[in-house]
């Protein structure tokens, strides 16, 4: 059994960005989950499960599902918190998330219905992405406690981040047994 969480990458200025963040959190409240789990990412489709010989099929509907779209721009304002993460019923997960707020636009609204419509609709997941269509940029999550968050809240509020990125692929990351997640495959907008 696979599981693939669907996504986009962020460029390399944007991972340095994100990257320093998260170092800083971490200095800051000991959370490193992002830092050792993930390279920087947006998601854009549920966490889809499929055994070995349904993975055909899936990359063929990634490739419908990404046919026809071109490359565009998103922009990344600012610091957002969140203390209710439904993840965070998970064993060994908090409830307690700082991102990054992603502002959607129709690219990347169809893409994520495409995504939705063509790939996961179809399958079981692991993680179910909900509707609407609201996406960030996770910058701590996981092992975040309330006193740990609160601090990462007061270090962030008020801090400015804007950032203009270029859309050009989407991802599949295989997530493994550890924890970790990969690149799996990639198509190219």
């Amino acid at each position: 059994m696979h599981t693939f969480p669907i996504i986009i990458y962020t460029d390399s200025a944007l991972t340095k960005k994100v990257r320093s963040i998260q170092q800083e959190l971490h200095e800051l409240t000991g959370s490193k989950a992002c830092l050792e789990l993930w390279e920087p990412h947006i998601t854009v489709g549920s966490a889809v499960k499929v055994d070995d010989d349904e993975v055909a099929d899936l990359l063929n509907d990634m490739k419908d599902a990404t046919r026809g779209l071109k490359p565009f721009q998103i922009n990344i304002e600012n610091f957002n918190f969140m203390d209710n993460w439904p993840g965070g019923k998970m064993d060994d997960y908090t409830p307690y998330v700082v991102y990054l707020d992603v502002i959607v636009n129709p690219q990347l609204q169809r893409l994520a219905e495409n995504i939705r419509d063509t790939v996961t609709s179809k399958r079981n997941c692991s993680y179910t992405m909900p509707w609407p269509y609201n996406p960030h940029l996770t910058v701590a999550f996981k092992d975040l406690n309330k006193e740990e968050f609160e601090k990462a809240k007061q270090l962030l509020q008020g801090r400015t981040f804007k950032y203009t990125t270029m859309v050009d692929h989407v991802a599949l990351a295989e997530e493994l047994p550890n924890g970790n997640c990969v690149v799996y495959k990639k198509w190219t907008l």
